[in-house]
């Protein structure tokens, strides 16, 4: 059985930081980063030489693996800047360790989350010596570093920042997988905004499981950071509950800048976590109200199966007087129509056409996403991440509209690339995805003009042919981590080209392609989400 780390230096390595976190909180000074050990750039022979180049040594079982972040500029013509981070991991025995493995296991897990709060993967490469992760570049940093600067986050914050959290693990929870290291150096922060949305990190630890039956999904390697960790990872027999009992010290940190159980011996912390009760003898918390002091203590129960669910603590009251942000825009009945009919476009499109649109999406400025994540948060009402069939039945049934549960089915189907007919095609065929609802609303006019469909083609014409093959959609596909066999490929080409003779699509074919099934509006009610469209072109 392979582990991230071997248990004893992991457990012993996590503790000395939790003391130095600690020392940090007391001191209100930023985390020390400084103590990790850094590699020199000599020791690399061959490699890019950068200034933002942060190396990092992780001795694992024998094999040495480096880790690399780069900020990289992207210019696109009349686009904004665009940030990201590259990520390259480097195995000394050239990916024939066994550890290397738990690598791939990351990426292949990363690759199948679509979440608004957590970290996007848009492309992977790789080459004799390294893999390289391209993700998104979160400006805010880690949210521990906001935590040590302010001392504690205020009340209405923390509320913004657990309901987040609190979709995020619900999301993973309902993919099968448990992410096991939960803390705030984990959580990093879109933007330096006081609101700026949160994403989730560093998936090494995480599990992924194939059924999500709760009698079989336990798990007994003791991993995680020892402040964090839930009592039963300490007994070695543990499930998906171990998560909430993080967010539950998250939580606490947040409120009160200090973390509910803390020790300077390992052995003293573990018996606090398992036989103390959190109490709110923080003088802050006599400012805190008593709906967030009961959370946080549903969150830590000792007992797994007594334990507040993510999807329960959405529904607490705690979230129920939440404020909505005067910044959101508000939506009319004209505007509401205007989104389903773009929904119903999108689901009418061809196979490559969603599939490119999903590609636009992740070009996209931050401050373009936040403009379209504000008409998916609105259709999201359970805060899950998803949009469900039921979620839009109730605001087709506001706004009068007639539609069947089985017509939807077959809507979201279509929508997910999936045959109408084939019901065992997929098992979460009832839900519209974060990035597909997205890409179904950049499917107008007014915003897939002749330079964005350029900008486009050439994302697959990479060696700058003036057409494209069906080995460029292949590695286009993979670069996102996505492999589709040699038959699909050639059905979604043909979908396309009509002709089985034809091997290649040219510039005009590919407009012809992403103009089909577009949606204009031809009347002049509903401007303000035409607006918000429009505004995506400046």
């Amino acid at each position: 059985m392979f582990k991230f780390y071997s248990f004893n230096l992991e457990y012993q390595y996590e503790d000395q930081l939790a003391r130095k976190w600690v020392y940090a909180l007391e001191n209100n000074k930023q985390f020390d980063k400084a103590s990790h050990n850094k590699v020199n750039l000599r020791d690399l022979q061959n490699k890019i030489q950068d200034n933002s180049i942060v190396l990092e040594r992780f001795q694992d079982q024998g094999v040495l693996v480096l880790q690399k972040w780069v900020t990289v500029s992207e210019t696109r013509k009349h686009l904004q800047q665009r940030l990201f981070i590259k990520q390259t991991r480097w195995s000394k025995q050239y990916r024939m360790g066994e550890q290397f493995y738990l690598v791939l296991r990351e990426l292949d897990i990363l690759t199948l989350l679509d979440h608004p709060n957590i970290i996007k993967v848009f492309e992977e490469y790789e080459d004799e010596m390294y893999y390289h992760f391209v993700m998104e570049y979160c400006s805010g940093g880690e949210l521990l570093e906001r935590i040590v600067e302010k001392g504690y986050i205020g009340e209405s914050e923390s509320k913004l920042i657990m309901q987040q959290l609190f979709s995020a693990i619900n999301y993973l929870h309902s993919m099968g997988i448990a992410h096991r290291d939960l803390k705030p150096e984990n959580i990093l922060l879109a933007s330096q905004e006081k609101d700026a949305p949160i994403k989730v990190i560093d998936f090494g630890l995480s599990k992924k499981f194939k059924s999500i039956n709760q009698k079989i999904q336990r798990m007994n390697s003791k991993v995680g950071t020892p402040i964090y960790v839930a009592p039963e990872i300490i007994a070695g027999d543990y499930s998906f509950q171990c998560d909430e009992w993080s967010l539950g010290c998250i939580m606490h940190v947040l409120l009160c800048g200090n973390p509910p159980f803390q020790a300077k011996k390992l052995d003293i912390l573990e018996a606090k976590i398992k036989h103390f009760d959190v109490d709110f003898s923080f003088s802050i918390f006599d400012h805190v109200s008593s709906e967030a002091k009961d959370l946080i203590k549903n969150l830590l129960i000792k007992q797994p199966k007594k334990r507040i669910t993510c999807e329960k603590a959405l529904e607490h009251q705690w979230f129920k007087n939440m404020k909505l942000s005067t910044h959101k825009p508000q939506f009319s009945n004209d505007d509401h129509q205007k989104i389903l009919r773009l929904l119903n476009t999108y689901a009418n499109s061809s196979k490559l056409k969603k599939e490119t649109l999903k590609i636009l999406i992740n070009q996209l400025t931050e401050t373009q996403i936040s403009q379209l994540k504000d008409v998916f948060v609105t259709y999201d009402k359970d805060c899950n991440g998803t949009v469900s069939i039921q979620e839009l039945l109730q605001i087709m049934a506001n706004l009068g509209f007639k539609k069947s549960q089985e017509e939807l089915m077959e809507l979201i189907k279509k929508f997910n690339n999936i045959n109408p007919s084939n019901n065992n095609d997929i098992t979460q065929n009832t839900q519209i995805t974060y990035t597909s609802f997205l890409s179904a609303l950049v499917n107008c006019k007014s915003f897939l003009n002749k330079e964005r469909l350029w900008n486009l083609f050439k994302y697959f014409d990479n060696d700058n042919k003036n057409f494209i093959t069906i080995e460029d959609v292949r590695k286009a596909f993979e670069r996102e981590g996505r492999q589709l066999t040699q038959s699909k490929l050639i059905a979604l080409f043909q979908e396309i080209t009509q002709n089985e003779e034809q091997k290649t699509i040219d510039f005009d074919q590919f407009c012809h392609m992403m103009q089909d099934n577009l949606y204009n509006s031809n009347n002049n009610n509903g401007q303000n989400l035409e607006k918000e469209l429009n505004s995506f072109q400046n």
